[in-house]
């Protein structure tokens, strides 16, 4: 076991440590090295499965391929010696083993018929068009998402930049 060093943990220990709280601290196993290969981008697990997702050609086959070459050598993930389509991650509880069976189409996140019906309502053209083609095809999650990210970002640069205009 690692002593002190998670990423809470440690932090709340040191704060009680200077406030001079009685305290006694906790030892654990620091997991970060596994939380990165999950879930720090670019090359973490998640953002390559979302990735693959992207593309129509992909396979789950194609999605395992991409995780053995952005993550050989890494010691928090192995790959079955035999031809097995899957991949163990050594988790702070031991190796844990995930079939990709499945895994693409899983992570699709078809709309809600309800939040279909919504946006097809909307008075926003862009929307209703998008909406209209075909929702369980086209929509996933992380495209309404991104949609209004930048609407929102395209908002606020809109608003710097008048007033940046007003303040000349």
């Amino acid at each position: 076991m690692e002593s002190n060093s998670c990423l809470v943990c440690y932090p709340l220990q040191e704060e009680y440590r200077s406030e001079g709280i009685s305290w006694r601290n906790i030892d654990y196993i620091d997991n970060t090295g596994c939380i990165n290969l999950i879930s720090k981008k670019p090359t973490a697990l998640f953002h390559l499965l979302d990735e693959e997702c992207n593309f129509p050609q992909a396979s789950n086959q194609t999605l395992l391929d991409k995780f053995k070459r952005q993550h050989e050598g890494n010691s928090y993930i192995e790959f079955p010696a035999v031809m097995e389509p899957a991949f163990i991650i050594r988790h702070y509880a031991g190796k844990v083993k995930y079939g990709v069976k499945d895994f693409r189409e899983k992570n699709t996140d078809h709309m809600r018929p309800d939040i279909i019906a919504l946006l097809k309502s909307s008075k926003n053209s862009f929307i209703c068009g998008l909406i209209g083609i075909d929702p369980v095809a086209t929509f996933r999650w992380a495209v309404l998402r991104s949609y209004f990210r930048a609407v929102v970002g395209f908002r606020e640069a809109g608003k710097r930049y008048a007033e940046k205009k007003t303040g000349e």
